[in-house]
């Protein structure tokens, strides 16, 4: 089964980071519980979250202002489904942006390619 989010993929929390994805199957040692280690594109520190929540939708109620239906979203696929334009719209509104734009480039350069 094919995971939405997978090992390389650059990614947008909603609230306008931008992390790389280590791995999507990290298990705690004890529990067994299923892990996300993710490194910020911002400032280059490690992650680590529970897959569940990773992988979840943001809580409208919460937060009625978030614009992705994920907490974490793939670039390629926000630039797919919402545009090119949106993308960039969006980068320019996030916080460290001209650090992020960067980061972002050089991530998705070194990633692999799924499609080969």
């Amino acid at each position: 089964m094919q995971e939405r989010l997978n090992e390389g993929d650059v990614v947008r929390h909603f609230k306008g980071l931008y992390y790389k994805i280590i791995s999507t199957n990290v298990k705690h040692t004890e529990s067994g519980e299923r892990f996300v280690c993710y490194k910020s594109l911002y400032d280059d520190k490690y992650y680590v979250r529970p897959y569940d929540m990773f992988m979840s939708k943001v809580d409208t109620d919460k937060y009625p202002n978030a614009n992705q239906t994920f907490r974490f979203e793939n670039i390629t696929d926000i630039m797919t489904t919402k545009g090119l334009d949106f993308f960039l719209k969006q980068i320019n509104e996030d916080s460290n942006k001209n650090k992020a734009e960067f980061r972002i480039e050089c991530a998705l350069v070194q990633s692999p390619n799924k499609n080969n």
